[in-house]
């Protein structure tokens, strides 16, 4: 749902809305020439993130992991230092384009890590300081978005939109702007 439709995007600003706090993200992506995500500012570099698809890295709020990477270089999975699954993310089938080959929706499909000491969170980030032993298949919990995508602009990239979780409640508002 980032990548470009017709003409490589260099800069991305997402500003995100979380609707339950009314918290504003501000989200900055720079993109190689091919259109890949390579680094990822959050607040205002408070929170960042870089990817290294040729080492297969990911560097992401002072802790280093491998990525797996599909025939298409999207990000398939985040593993930790012992090859253990952190992060598991699905694209296959979950894009919807219209006539133009523009993106309408997309359902992202995540796994996170939570310990089995906690009751499962609300949070969608892995808990990084589980016990080593902890990081099993089941105790990956599934979160899954629904984003609705507007106001595509003369290259066919969207502008704006809102996600939603599985109880069909809007969670977020996006706003895009894009340089090429």
């Amino acid at each position: 749902m980032l990548i470009p439709n017709k003409k490589p995007i260099i800069k991305q600003k997402i500003i995100m809305n979380l609707l339950d706090t009314n918290k504003i993200i501000h989200i900055m992506i720079e993109s190689n020439s091919d259109g890949l995500i390579e680094k990822v500012f959050i607040n205002d570099e408070l929170q960042n993130m870089s990817i290294d698809y040729l080492k297969k890295t990911i560097h992401c709020s002072n802790i280093d992991a491998t990525i797996e990477l599909d025939s298409h270089n999207y990000i398939t999975a985040i593993l930790d230092e012992n090859n253990e699954q952190l992060v598991s993310i699905s694209y296959q089938g979950n894009i919807s384009y219209n006539q133009y080959g523009e993106v309408l929706e997309s359902i992202t499909k995540t796994s996170v890590i939570t310990d089995d000491k906690s009751k499962i969170s609300n949070s969608s980030k892995p808990d990084l300081n589980t016990m080593q032993s902890d990081r099993k298949a089941e105790n990956l919990k599934p979160s899954d978005f629904k984003c609705i995508y507007s106001n595509h602009n003369e290259y066919g990239d969207w502008t704006s939109g809102y996600c939603m979780t599985d109880d069909n409640i809007k969670r977020s508002t996006l706003t895009r702007e894009l340089e090429y």
